[in-house]
C-alpha cells in the first residue's frame, strides 16, 4: 500500500485553488455573464463553461458545444439518446455511444498512433458517450434526492482528474432533473475514448513484457496519486480501466468516486478498492504480477524520496 503523506502535503495537493460554482468545484476563468430567458430559464456563462437552469432542470456544459446540440440535450434528451447505439443497459444506468453531427463540437485531436493502434478498433469520428442514471423505486429515489447525483460525480471528478494529470474521458455536459434543491434522474455526456478494457486487452492481445510494464507503471502512478489526494474509486477493477491505442490507461465510471477528508475513512475505502482490483486481476496472472510489482516499486520509491535516499 502507498503511504499517506502529511496533512500539509495533502493540502498542497488538494483542490484548494478551485472555487465553487453552483455546487461544483470549477476553475475560475473570467467574470461570468448571466443570461435570462423566459419562462424562468437562467443561463450563466464563463470562458469555458456554461450553466443553464430552470425550476425542473439544470445543465452544466462545455462552451465548445454548439447551440443546437445544447438545445437538444436540454429540450429532448430522450430522442437524442435514441440516436446512438446502446453499450450497456442496466436497471440503474444506460450507456449509449452517440455520433455527434459535424460542427456540433470542436474535438481535441485524436490520440497519436501507438504500439497498440493495429490491435484496437478505431471509433467513428465525433462520437460521444451518454450515460443516463435512473432511480429505482420510491425508497431509492427518496434516499438520493438530497445527495449529489452520480452524473455530478462523473462531471466533477472527471474534470479534477484531468487537472492533476490522470487520464479519463473529458466531460462535456451534465444534466439533472430537479425540483428546487431535490435531485432525481441525471445524465452525463463525455468524449468517446477509443480503447479496450484492461483485462480483455491482456487476455486477447497478449501484450509484450515491455507493453505490459508500461501499463503497470501508469497504473502505479495513478494509484499513488489516489493516495496523495485521498481519492477512492468505489468500483476499482480492470474493466474500468481502458487501454487506448497509444498504450495508455484511462479511468472510467467515476460515479462512485469520492475524496475523503478523514484519513481513517480514506484508508478503509482505499483498502476496499485494492481488494476489488486484486480479486479481479488475479484471474489474469500476468496482469496481477506486473501491476503488483509496479505498485511495490512506486511505494519504495516514495519512501526513499521521503527519507532523502
Amino acid at each position: 500500500m502507498v503511504s499517506i503523506r502529511s496533512e500539509q502535503d495533502f493540502q498542497e495537493h488538494s483542490f484548494s485553488q478551485e472555487v465553487s460554482v453552483c455546487g461544483l468545484h470549477e476553475e475560475q476563468q473570467t467574470e461570468p455573464q448571466s443570461i435570462a430567458a423566459w419562462p424562468l430559464i437562467l443561463e450563466r456563462r464563463s470562458a469555458d463553461l456554461a450553466i443553464r437552469q430552470s425550476l425542473v432542470r439544470r445543465m452544466i456544459y462545455d462552451c465548445r458545444l454548439s447551440r443546437p446540440l445544447v438545445d437538444r440535450l436540454w429540450n429532448d434528451l430522450d430522442s437524442f439518446a435514441q440516436r446512438g447505439r446502446v453499450l450497456s443497459d442496466r436497471a440503474r444506468a444506460q450507456v449509449t455511444a452517440i455520433r455527434l453531427d459535424d460542427g456540433e463540437i470542436q474535438h481535441s485531436s485524436h490520440l497519436p498512433p501507438g504500439p497498440h493502434a493495429r490491435r484496437l478498433s478505431q471509433p467513428a469520428i465525433d462520437e460521444g458517450v451518454l450515460k443516463r442514471f435512473r432511480l429505482c423505486g420510491w425508497w431509492h429515489t427518496s434516499g438520493h434526492m438530497f445527495l449529489p447525483t452520480r452524473a455530478q460525480n462523473c462531471w466533477g471528478y472527471g474534470r479534477k482528474l484531468l487537472k492533476v494529470g490522470l487520464l479519463t474521458p473529458r466531460p462535456l455536459a451534465m444534466i439533472e432533473e430537479r425540483a428546487g434543491p431535490l435531485r432525481f434522474c441525471s445524465s452525463v455526456l463525455t468524449e468517446f475514448v477509443p480503447g479496450i478494457n484492461l483485462d480483455r486487452f491482456v487476455q486477447q492481445t497478449e501484450p509484450s513484457t515491455q507493453e505490459l510494464s508500461r501499463l503497470a507503471e501508469d497504473f502505479a502512478e495513478m494509484w499513488f496519486k489516489f493516495g496523495q489526494l485521498r481519492l477512492s474509486h468505489g468500483d476499482f477493477y480492470p474493466g474500468n480501466l481502458l487501454v487506448t491505442p497509444d498504450g495508455r490507461l484511462q479511468l472510467i465510471d467515476l460515479d462512485r468516486m469520492n475524496q475523503h477528508w478523514f484519513r481513517h475513512r480514506h484508508l478503509r475505502q482505499r483498502e476496499k478498492d485494492w481488494k476489488c482490483f486484486q480479486e479481479r486481476s488475479q484471474q489474469v496472472p500476468a496482469l496481477w504480477a506486473a501491476f503488483h510489482a509496479a505498485v511495490l516499486r512506486r511505494e519504495s520509491q516514495a519512501v526513499g524520496n521521503e527519507q532523502g535516499v
